[in-house]
């Protein structure tokens, strides 16, 4: 029999998109960009991007609102 442990350990490393990933995505911006409209430290967006570590609830509805603002005044 074949052994998949590196396959599971890969699957399992697979994180879920993030609400703060979907609306970067959807806004056009990369985890550098959004760093810098929301003046946070590139490596806090990468964890939140990553699902490594994510905000309080209340700061992520306000950062989600901010990315859509940005979006939208950039069409």
């Amino acid at each position: 029999m074949k052994n998949d442990s590196h396959a599971t350990a890969t699957a399992q490393k697979v994180q879920p998109d993030t609400p703060v990933k979907t609306a970067r995505i959807a806004a056009g911006l990369s985890i550098k960009q959004l760093a810098e409209v929301l003046g946070a430290p590139y490596a806090t967006i990468q964890k939140w991007n990553s699902g490594t570590s994510k905000p309080p609830v209340w700061m992520e509805k306000l950062v989600i609102k901010e990315i859509e603002r940005y979006a939208a005044a950039k069409k």
